[in-house]
């Protein structure tokens, strides 16, 4: 497919697109692209030649139109965001999404005007839209972390960037500093927690938002304790470890919320569990 003329042509329009307007790096992949696909279909024509096969002639099709939309569309968007427009230009790149479904470019701009008016739930749905297709944008796995963290959920923050270091950059390292802060940030809210206690019954301020899934009822058994506080150095303020953890009973999930769980205890020590023990949850 990517080695229909269309396609060629499609990769040196945008080649020429993105000259023109000074990005240069972006220019040479495609031109670079287009340089490997026309080789590509020069060895494949001969290749019909030598066996016989007549070569078949392909017309320009929509799909270069609709390329070339989409980038007049995506200047348009910029205009509006620079004017102020958001809800335009918002409207623009969902078009130009829709004209060309395959360029980060779009769902990034995108996501820039949904943070812009404060939306950032459908910021952090268009970003994972967006890496999904630019698996290598250093600047885009951080602010989806910082989303992330800014959310209360550090423990996704963390997970995203330990994944994209490893599969998508080679590189264990990258992300450090921001993958320490964001865990310093969990051991340092200490979330989740018993926050009421009646009888046997307990409510801690976790739900499924926060990795307790649903489904987990009367199957699933939370580890309650006490102690695990974090140790601090003084001068520089980073976390050296924490204070031994004393595990002191269990609960069985019994509901499930968005920002809740409900559970029942079935193992208690002599420390009996009260308001402000701790829940692990893995």
């Amino acid at each position: 497919m990517l080695q229909d003329p269309t396609f060629i042509s499609a990769y040196y329009l945008l080649g020429k697109i993105y000259k023109e307007i000074n990005e240069y790096d972006k220019a040479m992949s495609y031109f670079e692209k287009c340089i490997e696909l026309r080789q590509d279909l020069r060895n494949r024509e001969k290749s019909l030649e030598e066996s016989g096969i007549p070569k078949v002639k392909v017309e320009m099709s929509d799909v270069l139109k609709k390329i070339g939309e989409a980038e007049e569309i995506l200047s348009q968007g910029i205009r509006f965001v620079e004017e102020g427009d958001f809800l335009s230009a918002e409207n623009s790149f969902k078009y130009a999404i829709d004209l060309n479904p395959n360029v980060a470019e779009y769902y990034f701009r995108l996501a820039d005007v949904y943070l812009d008016r404060q939306l950032d739930d459908m910021a952090i749905s268009t970003l994972k839209k967006g890496l999904r297709i630019d698996t290598k944008n250093t600047d885009r796995y951080i602010l989806l972390a910082s989303l992330y963290s800014k959310s209360g959920d550090d423990r996704k923050a963390v997970h995203l960037l330990k994944t994209a270091a490893t599969d998508h950059f080679n590189d264990n390292l990258k992300f450090r500093d921001l993958i320490k802060r964001y865990s310093a940030n969990i051991m340092d809210r200490r979330d989740y927690t018993v926050i009421r206690r009646d009888g046997r019954e307990v409510i801690i301020n976790a739900g499924f938002r926060d990795g307790i899934k649903r489904g987990m009822e009367f199957r699933t058994h939370l580890t309650v304790y006490r102690g695990g506080t974090p140790v601090k150095d003084l001068n520089t303020g980073e976390i050296l470890g924490q204070t031994e953890r004393k595990v002191i009973g269990e609960l069985l999930i019994t509901k499930v919320e968005e920002k809740l769980t409900y559970g029942q205890i079935t193992i208690e020590k002599e420390d009996k569990i009260r308001i402000g023990d701790f829940i692990s949850i893995e």
